[in-house]
């Protein structure tokens, strides 16, 4: 016998009570006496530490001290002097908030059901990358920058998360100097059977991808341009004098510049089986994309621009391979063929949506020099709010989709829900979750009229790659009688 369905109000108020549970004035002040953020009866709590450092984040990290007073006075009648407040961001307080952002992370809002199973096949899809910022040169000493005087301070957030499920499976806060090799080195050794990994060049390691195999998952990735490729040679091998075998007859390199020369615009091309690398350890298909010229004027104007603003520089073998997209993978041809690999890569760039919306929306890379106590708690009160966001809209999402086959923007929506944290946030200071609930209907329901993906022709949608099914409603032109 199938669960009789639940409306959307008490799939809503089920989220409001996990909400209330694991953020109400009485969790927050028994976890902050635990770890000694509070240890007397104070003037001030922890409801209104979170508050300054979580809902009013912006402030918190752009406003003086005095103009923080002011709203603590003005919002949670709060009187402290500049001094006092000042004594309140310490390393207690950073962990406080760091384990209330740990802590959502391992616990989620909602078990909303997954978006989809694409192909029927993959339990996830791993999405790694990291987002990097300067910092006044106030920071240099603890968060050095790369390729920088050593005057100035930069700050790299690496995140992966999983596209289907909306699980943030790591967020690393480091120095702008460390490598991003190293850490997708440590995340190769937590993938699952059947998770598909998706990551761009600056985590490209052979080895990685072979552990990745070992255990039974996915990846795909583009080829840096000085990568070894081979395949086995099926014609005659070359003997030496002693009578050995000839390593080098046992394989023929493929040269990618003649390959992309041979081909047409916007043709695909597969090589089934080759192996990459000096040492030829790994055993991956090979597709071959060559770009239209539409596409290939887009890429290069990109290229030129981060060249002139000296952000980044590219080598004459990138240059060289322009028109090609060369991607390798270890999914079965049987499970997507080589037309979908292109698409299926692609949703490697919600990551950089989610970054926009982290700097755009929740201004994470802005902050003014300040003790650094209270600048991390900008960051990570920052971080909480928008993992808080981030679960709040997901479980939406998946609402709307699930019940009226609408798809949502997460740019719009994240937008969106922050113009109501302030609402989240009294209303979480009050007992009982009714008028939580009434809260996310309202955001829920916004978000349904102002926040629906907008569709280009051109460009597939998440939803589209996925294969999930959602209505696209066109606006009817009106036709005089």
């Amino acid at each position: 016998m199938k669960p009789i369905p639940i409306s959307i109000n008490e799939e809503l108020r089920l989220l409001a009570t996990e909400l209330y549970r694991q953020f109400s004035p009485a969790q927050l002040e028994h976890l902050a006496r635990n770890l000694g953020v509070i240890k007397r009866k104070r003037k001030i709590k922890a409801q209104d530490l979170i508050s300054l450092c979580v809902y009013l984040g912006d402030e918190a990290s752009s406003k003086s001290l005095t103009n923080l007073c002011s709203v603590l006075d003005a919002h949670f009648d709060v009187s402290l002097s500049t001094e006092g407040l000042n004594q309140r961001f310490t390393n207690a307080l950073v962990n406080f908030i760091r384990t209330l952002f740990a802590t959502l992370c391992n616990n989620k809002l909602s078990s909303a059901i997954s978006l989809s199973k694409p192909y029927h096949y993959f339990s996830r899809i791993r999405i790694l990358d990291a987002t990097a910022f300067g910092l006044p040169a106030y920071y240099a000493s603890s968060y050095p920058a790369t390729n920088c005087t050593p005057d100035k301070a930069g700050m790299k957030i690496q995140l992966e998360y999983d596209l289907i499920s909306g699980e943030y499976l790591l967020v690393d806060v480091e120095s702008g100097k460390t490598s991003d090799c190293e850490l997708g080195t440590l995340q190769a050794k937590t993938v699952e059977k059947n998770d598909l990994c998706l990551r761009d060049l600056g985590y490209f390691k052979i080895d990685d991808f072979i552990q990745m195999d070992q255990l039974g998952a996915y990846f795909i990735s583009r080829i840096k341009p000085k990568t070894y490729v081979f395949t086995r040679n099926s014609g005659e091998v070359q003997y030496l004098l002693d009578g050995r075998v000839k390593k080098s007859s046992l394989y023929n390199p493929i040269n990618l510049k003649q390959m992309m020369d041979s081909m047409k615009s916007g043709e695909v091309k597969e090589i089934p089986e080759v192996l990459i690398g000096r040492e030829k350890k790994l055993k991956t298909r090979l597709i071959l994309y060559k770009l239209t010229d539409e596409q290939l004027k887009k890429r290069q104007l990109i290229r030129s621009k981060k060249e002139r603003t000296k952000t980044k520089s590219y080598s004459d073998e990138t240059k060289q391979l322009d028109a090609l997209h060369a991607f390798i993978t270890n999914i079965p041809q049987d499970v997507v063929p080589k037309e979908d690999i292109y698409d299926l890569y692609s949703l490697r760039w919600q990551i950089e949506i989610v970054f926009n919306t982290w700097k755009s929306i929740f201004h994470i890379h802005k902050a003014k020099p300040m003790k650094e106590e209270r600048f991390l708690c900008h960051l990570y009160g920052t971080l909480l709010a928008i993992l808080l966001s981030s679960s709040l809209i997901f479980k939406m999402r998946e609402i709307l989709l699930r019940r009226k086959k609408l798809e949502i923007s997460e740019l719009k929506s994240m937008d969106i829900m922050k113009q109501y944290f302030s609402l989240i946030d009294s209303t979480l200071r009050s007992e009982g979750t009714e008028k939580i609930k009434e809260v996310l209907l309202k955001v829920s329901s916004m978000i349904e009229k102002n926040a629906r993906k907008s569709h280009r022709y051109t460009k597939k949608t998440v939803f589209d790659i996925l294969g999930v099914v959602y209505e696209h409603r066109h606006k009817e032109s009106k036709i005089a009688a």
